[in-house]
């Protein structure tokens, strides 16, 4: 399957999304916008095309925050505790 990035990121909206909406969350989470909370794993490839591709991590960020890059913890996780 080949998919262009204006696919990948609506089927990454529509999956986020939808999940928030289930939950109840829909204006807390679900979209990478500003106001909302998001985690986001960034991998090396596209895993809408090649699930794969997950464990292929470049950079892990939690509430806005960088906490990994390149396989290793990054020093501004240290302390940071979930939800904060």
């Amino acid at each position: 399957m080949d998919m262009n990035w204006d696919q990948t990121a609506t089927l990454a909206q529509l999956v986020t999304g939808a999940a928030a909406k289930a939950i109840g969350l829909p204006n807390v989470t679900g979209a990478l916008i500003p106001g909302l909370e998001a985690d986001v794993l960034v991998v090396r490839g596209n895993a809408a095309e090649n699930i794969c591709c997950i464990t292929r991590t470049e950079a892990v960020y939690i509430s806005g925050h960088e906490v990994a890059r390149d396989r290793r913890i990054t020093s501004e996780v240290r302390g940071m505790h979930p939800g904060s």
